[in-house]
């Protein structure tokens, strides 16, 4: 499988477990993506990335459904905060569990696990 397959596989799934479950199945598919990806540092780093842009993706989505302006601008003036970090802190929410989640898992499994075998 190519290396783009599998990030839009991880992009899908990010978000197809977000909506179907919830927020806590993006450690989930970021420990099955540490273990199943032999290359363990770039695990963590294409987890986070297919997190935030899932998480990204779903935050347009959902941006077409309501008004999500004026509910930023609400949250900003309760917290006095910039109205852009209501769209900036959830994608950073995602890339840093799934990417934590990846590398963690990625250094508890033993070398051959992941690896296809000839």
């Amino acid at each position: 499988m190519t290396a783009n397959v599998a990030f839009a596989i991880l992009v899908v799934a990010f978000g197809a477990g977000t909506v179907a479950f919830g927020w806590w199945t993006v450690p989930v598919i970021g420990l099955i993506w540490g273990v199943l990806t032999p290359s363990r540092t770039k695990s963590g780093i294409y987890a986070a990335l297919g997190a935030a842009l899932s998480w990204a993706l779903l935050m347009v989505w959902t941006a077409t459904q309501g008004p999500v302006w004026a509910l930023a601008r609400r949250i900003s003036a309760l917290f006095g905060t910039p109205s852009i970090l209501f769209f900036l802190l959830p994608p950073i929410l995602a890339a840093l569990l799934a990417g934590s989640a990846a590398l963690v898992a990625g250094s508890l499994t033993p070398p051959d696990v992941g690896k296809s075998k000839k």
